[in-house]
């Protein structure tokens, strides 16, 4: 792995769905796991500050967290997505209303 994706785990380390996928899902193998943990050790000794927004600059938000952690974020932040999609639906029921079913 590379020092950026150390930083990553570094800094979501105690993020409770990375933890899940990291000993119940088993994404990496025991030996990279334990080296992981190794480096893990290593920078909380040196007092790195961990920063729950960290992501490497070539990698998206999708790729790197789950959906379930996304979601949990926007529903945190209130991102509206809920509400766009509501508008939309309800703005395509008008459309198809006046375009089809509208007698003049």
């Amino acid at each position: 792995m590379s020092h950026a994706t150390d930083l990553f785990w570094y800094h979501h380390w105690h993020e409770p769905a990375l933890q899940r996928a990291l000993y119940q899902d088993r994404v990496l193998q025991d030996a990279e796991l334990a080296r992981l943990e190794s480096r893990i050790s290593v920078m909380e000794g040196e007092n790195i500050t961990r920063d729950p927004d960290y992501l490497p600059d070539d990698i998206a938000p999708y790729d790197a967290y789950s959906e379930e952690y996304l979601r949990e974020i926007g529903e945190e932040e209130g991102s509206g997505l809920g509400l766009i999609l509501l508008l939309s639906i309800f703005g395509g029921a008008l459309v198809g209303y006046l375009l089809f079913f509208r007698r003049y």
